[in-house]
């Protein structure tokens, strides 16, 4: 940080202040309480903050209102890479469940109707697998070549890495639905459709 924002923060943060916050927990601002949810998807430790008193709801990215909330790209771990689709679809249709009045996201203008956007958001996600799932279905294509189907022409690095994560978490839904394998050529990764495969959902 940079001029008179820097001098407002502290030099460093004692760690022994800091507490983990578990899903459900609750925050006392002053007289407001401000309940934790753990919405993952957009990243594996994405947090809202639910004020029950005025219904606003602090969402972060997890959902926007000109863009469609894009799945984090997370290394593999020894259990696997993070089902970061499975997650977001899950956080999604959670935000749905909530009697929020107002969201206010991490970009934008506050939202209301959220229910209507969810449900445009989820619509969205079944149009990228069904477009993975077209572009996969008479031969097999790169991981890269899959994600510049994905929309139109990539104008930077931002938006590529962007793509391509989608890319990733629609394969990997596929794979672990039996709908689709992935190999690796030449050390490119490359996605076909699962011999006998139907369509899909």
């Amino acid at each position: 940080p940079s001029g008179a924002a820097a001098g407002e923060l502290p030099a460093a943060v004692d760690a022994g202040a800091l507490r983990a916050l578990a899903p459900g927990a609750v925050i006392a601002a002053g007289d407001a309480a401000w309940s934790v949810l753990h919405v993952p998807g957009h990243a594996p430790d994405h947090l809202a903050l639910h004020h029950h008193g005025s219904g606003m709801l602090f969402t972060g990215d997890l959902v926007l209102r000109h863009r469609s909330t894009l799945p984090a790209l997370e290394p593999r771990t020894a259990d696997g890479r993070p089902r970061t689709l499975d997650d977001l679809i899950a956080s999604l249709l959670a935000l749905g469940r909530i009697d929020a009045s107002i969201l206010l996201p991490g970009h934008g203008a506050p939202i209301r109707a959220h229910r209507v956007l969810v449900a445009r958001r989820l619509a969205d996600i079944r149009a990228s697998l069904g477009a993975v799932r077209s572009v996969v279905a008479a031969r097999p294509r790169s991981l890269w070549d899959v994600a510049c189907h994905l929309g139109g022409p990539v104008d930077d690095a931002g938006d590529a890495s962007a793509r391509l994560a989608l890319a990733v978490a629609c394969a990997d839904w596929l794979v672990e639905r039996g709908w689709a394998d992935r190999h690796i050529r030449n050390g490119v990764v490359f996605l076909e459709r699962r011999a006998g495969a139907g369509r899909g959902r």
